[in-house]
């Protein structure tokens, strides 16, 4: 390692030695394209020198004046520093360094601009962390290696030549860090029981440095070991007189102990140093089964060789998340990556947390394995947990280990398995959420992005068929929701049936989804890897798990599953939170969850009983119907209150203003059209309609918003089959005024004329002349006036024919608008935003003579 030393600088960092050098270690001085620059004498030399050793911050005007000047405040002036500034500016400028826009003006003084690499007391300082923290984690030969590296760029003694008090305190800092690194560097050597090497070089700087008890405990021990015993002892008489005689004090115990025994000639003395045991790895192989996941992979590894890591300190990291989303690929990959990190070895251990087909190990069974592979004798391992703890901290106190606690069940099973003082690094995997665990950090692991998803696939696939059908790679990959374990089966499938497209996968996979990635012969890796967390799940929390994917969207609040249930919403939080734990969900934000949609499909194959089931579609439903009524009176306050159609107990969620409601809808939305679908009986079917209709009637500037209601509600109208006839012609009402909104004016005709046949059939005729007026507005938007004016005729005769006159009265003023504004080739629009209201509010303030 000695001949490491001539290394100029390390690859990381490094002194341009191509255009600027600022040169500090040694004579004070700056290069620029390797020809000295000459800067000017020496205030503007110690002016210059002060900006490097505090480069990239601002330095006051009263430390230049001090640095240079010597803090004669007679001499010197905040302007005489800003002339010496300026002329320094020219000379580097002139010497092609860009001195302009090298020193800056401040706010709080001036600030030289100096790029990582430029300055030799930066690099110096950088190789010194390198090698500190190689030697932390027992890389001693790269540590030496950086801190020799280090130590060349030492041309003499810090900024000599250089006049004026703080110059000289700077170099004594400065030279005091450059003796400290030689101490660590040639301690290191002695390690390597190179005591030859160093002993000149101990001599060296023991007589430049007296006074300092660690060169000379080195010294000591290099010397003793080559059998000059008297020579060591001599080395302790001398720097003992040197301590007495210049500070009155004796060594310190360090250097004392070391003394003794030399005296008494301790066998420590004469042992090598202490031999590593033999590395251990039982890690398992990494494969291609692992892509992606750079942001996570960083996380960890900066983690582990975060120099800020206390001695003595264990390490924790816990990685948890769904199953079959790849935390055991992924422990493994981190793992052999730091391997190099941890040279006393790297263990594995299975703690079959949630296995199918074994029980979750005992920590006392861990705790053997773990002392087995540590190198404990099987009749050297305590019979107890307590003894078997504390023979496990003992055995890594000394040691820097990686073990990797897989798939462990809960944290009672991991506790006593972790080290005491150590510097191990410790990563538990593990589908529950470890909560009490205190780790160092906790990964929640996600399903893929689509990008890594697709490469983990063609990966897998290892043909040229992925890249031939990139379109149904992607989709397939959707499917397999982008979990790792079920992308890599279904890769595995398509890879042994060379005749099948990637496109036929993805066919097989839209039909059979869960069950499709391996096929009938296979084992069923990830159905088995979901009923082994399912199975541990209690009844209650079960049967929530049951109920939610038999019946929602992926995503969920608090109050619908609450209801679905039929659970107070503590009691719900508490199953919920529980599942979450347990990642069979996920929670998304403050009382609102999400589920995989792997893991819908493994809930929908539990069936429940149809009483079960209806009684909780039931609740649900009327949930959202209340809700969806009590957003209606918020939006409408004048409008006649809707029916309540609901069969249970169950209340809605109330509003505050419109805009609460538009929120609740923009995330609720799924859930309110999902269950109105999934309503298992025929006396629902009105109350369907009323859940189009207590979303249709909206007013809002928010069109895009409204946008989307329109699609999911317009949906929601055509799948949901034979309905009271009544409620099916307010719901598409409702739809019609939406449409008007949006601009859709065609399809708002179509729909008013749908709604209107609808009343005559139930006889209800202020409902009809509504309608009428409706189609009326949508047609003069449509410039077609003949059919407008007969539209409004109509629905005048048929308000009236039952009296109505509110009806009558808004017949007569569209009628007049329309003869007014025929001949002008266009419709006014302050009229057309009053028709627009009005057809609104004729569809929704009318009476319901048919209910």
């Amino acid at each position: 390692m000695a001949e490491q030393r001539g290394d100029r600088i390390s690859d990381r960092f490094h002194i341009s030695g191509g255009f600027v050098e600022f040169r500090i270690l040694g004579p004070f001085e700056v290069r620029s394209g390797g020809t000295v620059v000459q800067v000017g004498g020496p205030r503007v030399k110690a002016l210059l020198a002060t900006l490097v050793l505090h480069a990239n911050h601002p330095v006051p005007v009263k430390a230049l004046v001090d640095a240079a000047w010597d803090r004669d405040w007679q001499q010197a002036s905040a302007a005489t520093v800003h002339s010496y500034i300026c002329r320094l500016r020219t000379r580097l400028a002139a010497a092609g360094t860009d001195g302009v826009d090298r020193i800056c003006t401040d706010s709080n003084g001036y600030r030289l601009k100096v790029e990582p690499g430029e300055s030799d007391v930066e690099v110096f300082r950088r190789e010194v962390e390198i090698g500190r923290a190689n030697a932390t984690i027992g890389l001693l030969e790269e540590a030496g290696n950086a801190l020799g590296r280090a130590l060349a760029l030492w041309r003499g003694p810090a900024l000599s030549e250089l006049p004026g008090k703080i110059a000289r305190i700077e170099a004594v800092q400065l030279d005091d860090a450059r003796i400290v690194a030689e101490e660590e560097r040639l301690e290191i050597e002695l390690a390597f029981q190179r005591d030859a090497d160093v002993i000149p070089d101990l001599r060296k700087l023991l007589l430049q440095h007296p006074l300092r008890e660690r060169l000379a405990a080195l010294l000591m021990r290099a010397l003793y070991r080559r059998g000059q015993q008297a020579e060591a002892l001599q080395v302790y008489r001398t720097t003992r007189q040197a301590l007495v005689d210049e500070l009155a004090v004796e060594p310190g115990p360090d250097l004392h102990r070391l003394h003794q025994k030399i005296l008494s000639q301790d066998a420590e003395l004469d042992s090598p140093a202490a031999q590593a045991a033999v590395a251990i790895n039982s890690l398992p192989a990494t494969g291609l089964e692992f892509v992606g996941r750079a942001a996570d992979v960083s996380l960890i590894m900066a983690m582990a060789c975060a120099k800020s890591q206390a001695k003595g300190t264990a390490l924790i990291g816990s990685i948890n998340g769904m199953a079959g989303v790849g935390k055991t690929a992924f422990a493994v990959h981190v793992s052999h990556a730091l391997a190099e990190f941890y040279p006393d070895g790297q263990l594995f251990v299975d703690l079959h947390g949630h296995s199918a087909t074994d029980a979750p190990k005992k920590p006392v069974e861990a705790l053997a394995e773990l002392l087995e592979s540590a190198g404990v004798p099987a009749r050297a391992i305590p019979d107890t947990l307590a003894q078997r703890a504390a023979k496990w901290r003992d055995q890594l106190s000394s040691r820097r280990m990686l073990i990797v606690l897989d798939d462990a069940a809960d944290v009672e099973q991991v506790r006593p398995l972790m080290p005491g003082g150590s510097g191990s690094l410790i990563l538990v995997t593990s589908r529950n959420q470890l909560i009490g665990l205190n780790a160092t950090h906790t990964l929640f692991l996600r399903p893929l992005a689509t990008a890594e998803a697709i490469a983990l696939f063609v990966t897998m696939l290892a043909d040229g068929r992925g890249a031939a059908e990139p379109e149904a790679v992607a989709e397939v990959v959707e499917l397999c929701g982008k979990l790792p374990l079920a992308i890599y089966l279904a890769a595995a499938r398509l890879r042994h049936r060379p005749s099948w497209t990637v496109a036929e996968l993805g066919h097989l996979l839209r039909r059979e989804r869960l069950w499709a990635a391996e096929g009938d012969a296979g084992e069923n890796r990830l159905v088995r890897s979901f009923a082994a967390s399912y199975l541990r799940l209690n009844p209650v929390r079960q049967r929530m798990f049951r109920l939610l994917s038999l019946v929602q969207g992926r995503a969920f609040d608090l109050a619908a599953a609450a209801a679905l249930a039929g659970l107070t919403p503590a009691e719900a939080e508490s199953v919920l939170e529980s599942l979450v734990d347990a990642n069979m969900l996920e929670s998304v934000s403050l009382e609102r969850y999400q589920m995989h949609e792997l893991l819908v499909s493994y809930g929908y194959s539990h069936r429940v009983s149809r009483d079960e089931l209806v009684i909780a579609l039931h609740r649900l439903l009327d949930y959202y119907l209340r809700t969806g009524t009590n957003a209606h009176r918020v939006l409408f306050p004048d409008s006649a209150p809707l029916p309540d159609q609901g069969r249970t107990a169950c209340a809605g969620r109330n509003f505050a203003d419109r805009e609460e409601v538009v929120l609740w809808w923009e995330t609720e939305r799924s859930g309110f059209l999902q269950a109105s679908l999934n309503s298992p009986t025929r006396q629902h079917g009105s109350a369907r309609w009323e859940c189009v209709r207590t979303l249709g009637d909206r007013e809002t500037d928010r069109l895009h918003v409204v946008g989307r209601m329109f699609d999911g509600t317009v949906r929601l109208g055509d799948l949901a089959g034979t309905a009271a006839r009544a409620g099916e012609a307010r719901a598409v009402s409702s739809l019609g005024v939406l449409a008007g909104w949006l601009g859709r004016n065609r399809l708002s005709g179509r729909l008013h004329q749908r709604a209107q046949l609808l009343h005559r059939a139930g006889y209800d005729l202020v409902g009809e002349a509504a309608e009428l007026c409706a189609m009326g507005t949508a047609c003069e938007r449509l410039y077609e006036f003949d059919k407008a004016l007969d539209h409004y005729q109509r629905a005048l005769a048929n308000y009236r024919e039952v009296d109505e006159p509110w009806g009558v009265e808004q017949c007569q003023d569209r009628l007049a608008a329309l003869r007014r504004n025929r001949g002008l080739g266009g419709i006014d629009v302050t009229y057309q935003r009053r028709s627009t209201f009005s057809a609104g509010a004729c569809a929704s303030r009318r009476v319901n003579y048919s209910a």
